[in-house]
């Protein structure tokens, strides 16, 4: 393979022998950038899919606290009830002798 420095201010010439080796390494670059920003891609979506589901969340808990202010329950009470999951069932249990 072929090395060159990319920063590198002044104009060189290159033999002709040399120019199969720079495309490879060239060639060899692209594939692995290609690559790489398909990761990265892939990674953004997944976090743009995470965050999209908290701000649904979110929405949800905010219309609930929202709906739930009259009956006069406190922002404490509320969270209490719910997460970001959704509302937590709740089970009353019946005390065994």
């Amino acid at each position: 393979m072929f090395s060159f420095d990319a920063l590198q201010e002044k104009a060189t010439t290159v033999d002709a022998s040399e120019l199969p080796g720079m495309l490879e390494t060239l060639e060899s670059w692209t594939t692995y950038t290609e690559s790489f920003l398909k990761h990265i891609e892939a990674a953004v979506s997944e976090s743009d899919k995470n965050l999209s589901v908290r701000m649904q969340k979110e929405r949800e808990i905010e219309k609930f606290a929202a709906q739930h202010k009259e009956n006069g329950r406190t922002t404490e009470n509320i969270s209490e009830l719910i997460s970001f999951d959704g509302p937590k069932d709740t089970v009353k249990r019946s005390k065994r002798h």
